[in-house]
């Protein structure tokens, strides 16, 4: 059986660029509708076909900030107003999903303090699967 390791940092800004706009009375939801559609996207499809997903997640401190403090700054000097708004709602649903929603349904959440999801799958990748 294929296991299946997924970022989540990298499927909310996904969402947010395509479904992060809707709502459901007036409660900000595309970030989840986004996600867990791409989650069924991936799982569904051939050659993956599996149920069996590794949810990775952003620390809230990076070890790259502290070292390199000009990391991905111009991606936060360079965005609007509007942009920020989005991502600040964007987050709140990232963090309600891997805090409440997806540990209630059974996906446990992976992180390693000070580093990113992309870096703990890359270090974790074996220990895993």
């Amino acid at each position: 059986m294929i296991h299946v390791l997924v970022d989540i940092s990298y499927l909310a800004y996904r969402a947010l660029y395509t479904t992060g706009n809707l709502e459901h009375d007036d409660v900000p939801t595309g970030i989840l509708f986004g996600i867990f559609h791409q989650l069924r996207e991936i799982c569904a499809n051939f050659p993956i076909r599996s149920n069996r997903i590794l949810i990775f997640r952003d620390s809230r401190t990076s070890f790259r900030k502290k070292s390199y403090p000009q990391y991905k700054q111009t991606r936060v000097d360079n965005r609007s107003d509007d942009l920020k708004v989005r991502i600040r709602a964007m987050r709140k649903q990232a963090d309600l999903l891997c805090d409440e929603i997806l540990p209630a349904i059974g996906f446990p959440i992976y992180y390693q303090e000070g580093l990113e999801s992309d870096d703990t799958i890359a270090i974790d990748r074996k220990s895993v699967v």
